[in-house]
């Protein structure tokens, strides 16, 4: 098991969860750009 591409697809599944959670606090007026 290559490590780096382990880590490479957690980080894709946890950039889609904090996607998805952006989405749904979108009211609150953060944007994904402001926790860069």
């Amino acid at each position: 098991m290559n490590w780096f591409v382990w880590f490479r697809k957690l980080e894709k599944a946890n950039d889609r969860w904090i996607s998805l959670w952006i989405g749904q606090n979108s009211s609150t007026g953060f944007h994904q750009s402001e926790l860069l």
